[in-house]
């Protein structure tokens, strides 16, 4: 069963069918326009199967099966709004087609007309409430009909009275039901409509291209035009700045949009090992970059897969253990500047640290380095490429792939995968994402004649920091920044490039990752621009600390650095 409530999905498995949900005190503003554009297109089919069915000579099953279906979505998914009179003739208009299917009355004309007749009030309710209008919709002179064919046979052949036709108009605060001559009486257009998403991606290649269009123009203008020619160039930014954040926030989707389907993961697999288990999904409703949320959909499955199968115990060890026969699983979402804070939790047995150190001496890692290791980087060895520590090879895991895969997934957008675990507790992964994947604000900073690019999202500052003012008593070097002890970093050694001796003052970036605040030394500052990110191609793709690449408007490539991993490095 699922009880869903404002941010949260309970779920355990159950023998009910999905479509026996049960929805809670759910915030449904949010799903209004969706609410609205899935009611017109079931309003849509009914009415052209019903003007097939009363254009047939004999009984067509297969079309009052159609409507019914019909009416049947629009009346849960009225009652999950909160719209009851809708959902209350959608489900009397259900047990009219009911009725007809089990052939207990036969289709004329007056059943027909009640048809058309209930499917343009509830055209009429979508009219209401896209305006945030009151639904004092008056039905009871169509519910009264409807009693009536269901009750008495013999009043199907009473004559039929329509309702006067003509515009809506409000008496006492309630507004009389449709008529099919009033709703129909013109056409129109839904307010929204559905677009194939590979539409927004190429749209985001395009803006993104004007991005690098409107850079190169820029820098010719700047010294070389006149005012008129500068201010028009502006203006062009300002207009595909704007048509970026048309395009990003039609891409924008909530995370529960990819989540839909992992309920029913989690109860297949709970069935196939015998497990019970609970999932809680936190933050439903926060929004991502489409094709950030494209990269989520292995590495969620194979997460929540490693925690089912391997993480939390059967029933009877849980008991033993003096826990709760059935586990749980929490995916919790949050958003955090321009990042995205995915936490996946299990409440199981974790991970034995020294089988995992077991397991990496047998994989090649030396134990001189795993003596040097912090228990985190110990932790992201399961990541690596045929590692498992899983007892038995089932069919969804432990092969020693997986893992890796969400690593590479998550990497390979900017994002960043650390893991926690407590013996007979559980795990935590986290997984840290970028809003948005296309056009970022970056910092431009040189080495050399090298320009390098840093997400302005980590950035809290820039400084200059005398080098008197350095502790190199130990690596790495760090100096004090607002009362922290800092670790100072120099991306010319991140780079493997000589040092510059001589000088006194350390062009410094102040970052802030996971909390955490370092110095990065560089040899200049160069400003702020919006970048359009592309993804690194072959052979690149396996640079380490490079998470994509921008072209300036002279044609320059700049690589854009992960400052986590230039903390790691450090």
């Amino acid at each position: 069963m699922v009880n869903r409530r404002i941010g949260e999905i309970f779920f355990t498995p159950s023998p009910f069918p999905l479509s026996s949900f049960h929805y809670l005190s759910m915030d449904t503003s949010q799903y209004k326009a969706l609410f609205i554009q899935e009611t017109e297109e079931h309003l849509k089919g009914i009415s052209e199967e019903l003007l097939h069915l009363e254009n047939e000579t004999s009984n067509n099953s297969a079309g009052i099966d159609n409507i019914f279906r019909h009416f049947h979505s629009i009346k849960g998914m009225a009652a999950s709004m909160g719209y009851e009179g809708m959902s209350s003739l959608s489900h009397q208009l259900e047990d009219v087609l009911d009725a007809l299917r089990k052939k207990r009355i036969a289709v004329n004309p007056e059943i027909m007309e009640i048809l058309l007749s209930g499917a343009d009030t509830l055209q009429t309710f979508i009219k209401l409430i896209a305006e945030d209008k009151p639904l004092g919709i008056d039905c009871r002179g169509l519910l009264s009909r409807i009693k009536a064919i269901l009750t008495r046979e013999e009043n199907l052949a009473a004559p039929l009275v329509r309702h006067p036709s003509g515009p809506l108009r409000q008496e006492n605060n309630v507004i009389p039901p449709a008529s099919s001559h009033s709703v129909v009486s013109k056409l129109g257009l839904p307010a929204t409509m559905k677009v194939d998403g590979k539409i927004f991606d190429n749209f985001m290649g395009i803006v993104g291209e004007l991005f690098t269009v409107r850079s190169q123009l820029k820098e010719v203008v700047t010294n070389s035009f006149p005012v008129e020619f500068q201010e028009a160039t502006h203006q062009l930014g300002r207009i595909v700045e704007g048509l970026y954040y048309a395009v990003i926030t039609a891409r924008m989707i909530p995370f529960e949009d990819l989540t839909q389907n992992l309920p029913r993961i989690v109860r297949d697999m709970c069935k196939k090992g015998e497990k019970e288990i609970e999932l809680v999904i936190q933050g439903g409703d926060v929004k991502l970059d489409r094709a950030v949320l494209e990269h989520l959909t292995d590495p969620l499955v194979h997460i929540i897969r490693n925690a089912i199968d391997h993480g939390i115990e059967a029933p009877e060890e849980r008991k033993r253990l003096g826990k709760l026969a059935k586990g749980r699983i929490t995916v919790a979402v949050a958003r955090q500047r321009d990042n995205i804070i995915i936490e996946i939790n299990d409440d199981g047995k974790g991970i034995d640290i020294n089988s995992l150190k077991e397991k990496a001496l047998l994989s090649g890692i030396t134990k001189d380095r795993l003596e040097t290791m912090s228990e985190k980087d110990i932790l992201l060895l399961v990541c690596m490429p045929g590692l498992s520590l899983a007892k038995k090879i089932t069919e969804t895991s432990g092969r020693g792939v997986g893992m890796d895969v969400v690593k590479g997934n998550i990497e390979s957008i900017g994002g960043r995968l650390e893991i926690s675990t407590q013996l007979n507790k559980g795990t935590k992964i986290i997984l840290e994402l970028p809003v948005t994947i296309s056009i970022v604000k970056v910092l431009l900073v040189s080495i050399g004649e090298e320009l390098f690019a840093l997400p302005i999202s980590k950035v809290l500052k820039v400084l200059d920091v005398n080098k008197k003012d350095v502790n190199n008593s130990k690596q790495p070097s760090c100096f004090v920044y607002d009362d922290i002890k800092a670790p100072l970093i120099d991306l010319r050694s991140i780079l493997m490039l000589p040092s510059l001796e001589q000088r006194n003052i350390l062009p410094t970036v102040i970052i802030c990752v996971k909390d955490k605040i370092s110095g990065v030394v560089v040899d200049d500052f160069k400003g702020e621009i919006d970048a359009y990110i592309k993804p690194l191609s072959q052979p690149i793709t396996k640079m380490h600390g490079i998470i994509g690449v921008t072209v300036l408007g002279d044609g320059r490539p700049v690589f854009l650095i992960d400052p986590a991993a230039l903390i790691t490095a450090g």
